[in-house]
């Protein structure tokens, strides 16, 4: 029986290091153009760069670097002779691909641009080649510039060969059921111990405390701690689409709902809660992903309540548990965090107003009550 367990254990373990390999190998974008130019002449050392890297020579003062772009971040340093040049012009952008008469836009997130130690860009930034990241390098004159750029392809499918990609996610499941099919039983009895463990009554301060709701409440406030905190780190306006917002915020005028009929967009309501930032005189872009993170907070704590709700009346005794689980599948979801990492996406409204309507149409199912029914 042994035996046959190690055997498993092995297969699952060489299917899931098989898929992450065709995972990281389903990009298919494999470069990132970086056009460096100046006024006046310009030096490359193209004995010392970084491994991967090609420098191409267009004139004394203009060169285009390659980068290798992968699945995972990394990060490539290039030097730079300076001469008489006052600044340095940096452009960073991807290739398009012609697929008939399809052309597909490759995407790249720029993560740190760093030149002497010191960063260019505040937040992290999606590019492709009709909206490059254009950066201008104030320098002295004869200065030696260490450029470091961290960088990766965007996960999408358009970036993707999606049979590689397909495969890799089949492989993946497999890995993880044979895990699970092999090992349930240990895992179940674990998590059994540790349900008893956490059923245990502490005495705080004169109160008797369930360990399992403080257990639960400190990951939950952690969780969306964590995730606050990068809603909110290095908060700035990035360009392209943030033009709905800093326009305004420069014209002193208010934010328009983002209704354009010609290509199938209403969204009436988005944006319009930035609008009261304005009756505060509050510009600076921190403010309005404040916003976005007030919102974040509103949206975890009512899916929070109705997950709770939902693992009550199912699971019972394990509510906590799976009310946090799947409320962290949920939180992790690329395509559910990152409306909230950005201010220009008009969905962070819907999931907003979506996790209160959810958790107030539960209660009035439940208590039959209309008062909930009428609350969203």
């Amino acid at each position: 029986m042994l035996q046959k367990r190690v055997l498993v254990t092995c297969i699952a373990f060489f299917l899931l290091i098989a898929g992450l390999f065709l995972l990281y190998h389903s990009n298919i974008n494999k470069t990132v153009y970086l056009d460096i130019s100046a006024e006046k002449p310009l030096v490359i050392n193209f004995e010392n760069s970084a491994e991967g890297v090609v420098i191409t020579k267009n004139s004394e003062k203009k060169y285009t670097v390659k980068l290798p772009s992968a699945f995972l971040y990394q990060t490539k340093t290039i030097r730079i002779q300076n001469t008489e040049n006052e600044k340095v012009q940096l452009k960073f952008y991807s290739r398009q691909k012609k697929d008939g008469d399809k052309t597909i836009k490759f995407s790249v997130d720029i993560k740190d641009i760093v030149v002497n130690g010191k960063s260019y860009n505040s937040k992290k930034q999606t590019i492709w080649f009709e909206r490059p990241c254009s950066l201008d390098i104030l320098t002295e004159k004869d200065e030696t510039l260490s450029l470091s750029v961290r960088y990766k392809t965007k996960f999408m499918l358009r970036n993707a060969f999606l049979p590689t990609l397909i495969a890799s996610i089949v492989l993946l499941i497999c890995s993880i059921s044979l895990f699970y099919i092999c090992w349930y039983k240990t895992i179940e009895e674990k998590l059994y111990a540790l349900s008893l463990f956490t059923d245990k009554k502490l005495l705080i301060s004169g109160y008797e405390c369930n360990l399992k709701k403080i257990i639960t409440t400190a990951l939950w406030l952690f969780l969306v701690g964590f995730c606050s905190f990068y809603i909110l780190k290095n908060a700035n306006w990035i360009l392209g689409d943030d033009t709905q917002f800093y326009l305004p915020v420069m014209l002193k005028k208010y934010i328009n709902s983002p209704i354009f009929a010609s290509i199938g967009r209403f969204f009436p309501l988005a944006f319009q809660e930035f609008n009261l930032l304005f009756l505060f005189s509050l510009n600076d872009p921190f403010w309005f992903y404040c916003i976005s993170c007030l919102e974040f907070f509103i949206t975890v704590l009512f899916f929070t309540l109705f997950l709770k709700e939902l693992s009550e009346r199912y699971i019972q005794k394990s509510a906590n548990f799976w009310s946090i689980l799947f409320l962290f599948c949920l939180i992790v979801s690329p395509s559910v965090l990152y409306v909230f990492m950005d201010v220009i996406f008009p969905e962070r409204n819907i999931l907003c107003l979506l996790s209160i309507f959810m958790y107030f149409y539960w209660k009035g199912i439940q208590s039959e009550n209309i008062i909930y029914t009428l609350s969203p």
